[in-house]
């Protein structure tokens, strides 16, 4: 005979109040895969108005492999891969809690897909010898775009706002590959602000500070979107972009010299003008620092040669 307790655990009522009465979003499902009882916040994050028990959980959570195949969860080869039916038969094959963090899902909201980055834990609980699986999810896409930010404004310079030299390097080297197997024609422009060791000493650091932070927006908005460009250190950027005729090299390269030259510079009261010089190699090399190298080369032939020109090779 049940306890009055169990009474109250065993009845509907109390169930329902559990469900309803927590924010986190919950499900309870048996071995097959039904849905037996779901709250308010799960439908919340599927955005379903539906009533979802007694439904596959592919269909409840709007499983695209569900709504193609109109299989159950573990009928379709792709169930191998999703992290909710794995998650499931973890949990009731172990009997142990299985989390599954940061898992990219795919929504409808107001007629328009997007992406949700969901965590989810699987705790295996045993009602009447019947194994179930209460499933809790959380919504953590705000904490994924943090990180992202995060990790994004890890590899900028925090003058210029500019990619680092570390990030640079990364991108080269795709670049690098892309053009090795012949998919692109690659070029690499190291520049090197004239004489910029005066404007500091006439002006000072905040001066030459600006002067580098507004140098980057000048050129970001001089090159193309699918150009690259960093700071490679100091009063030195590095420059990757994509080329169909090496004829079009030099000609990007002089019209980045010419607008940069004609730009006025203010700090403060003072009108300052600036020049750069450019090093352009289109050889590729066996690596991206062969690479780099050559174009720092050209860089310092060019400075050699009284500065403010573009030197390239080929």
């Amino acid at each position: 005979m049940l306890s009055p307790i169990d009474r109250l655990f065993h009845t509907s009522d109390f169930s329902d109040f559990l469900f309803n009465n927590l924010d986190d979003a919950m499900c309870l499902i048996d071995a097959g895969f039904h849905v037996l009882r779901a709250n308010d916040a799960l439908k919340k994050i599927f955005n379903s108005d539906e009533n979802i028990e007694n439904m596959f959980f592919g269909n409840a959570s709007k499983c695209v492999h569900f709504a193609r195949t109109n299989k159950a969860c573990g009928e379709a080869e792709s169930c191998a891969a999703c992290a909710v039916y794995t998650g499931v038969a973890e949990a009731a094959g172990s009997g142990k809690k299985i989390n599954r963090i940061s898992v990219p899902w795919e929504c409808t909201e107001n007629g328009e897909k997007t992406e949700k980055h969901l965590q989810f834990t699987f705790i295996p609980l045993t009602f009447f010898d019947q194994t179930c699986i209460l499933i809790s999810i959380h919504d953590i896409s705000v904490q994924e775009e943090q990180e992202r930010r995060i990790k994004e404004l890890a590899g900028r310079d925090f003058l210029t706002g500019l990619a680092d030299r570390r990030y640079f390097y990364d991108v080269c080297e795709s670049y690098f590959r892309t053009a090795r197997r012949g998919f692109i024609n690659l070029a690499v422009c190291m520049i090197d602000i004239d004489s910029f060791g005066a404007v500091n000493d006439t002006y000072g650091h905040k001066a030459g500070d600006l002067m580098l932070k507004e140098l980057a927006s000048v050129m970001e908005k001089n090159i193309r979107q699918s150009d690259f460009i960093s700071r490679y250190g100091g009063d030195e950027f590095c420059l990757i972009f994509q080329y169909k005729k090496t004829a079009d090299v030099f000609s990007a390269a002089e019209k980045l010299r010419g607008q940069v030259e004609t730009h006025e510079f203010v700090y403060k009261t003072k009108t300052l003008r600036i020049t750069i010089s450019i090093g352009v190699t289109v050889r590729l090399g066996h690596s991206t620092d062969t690479l780099v190298g050559r174009a720092g080369r050209l860089l310092r032939a060019a400075k050699e040669k009284g500065g403010n020109r573009v030197e390239v090779d080929g």
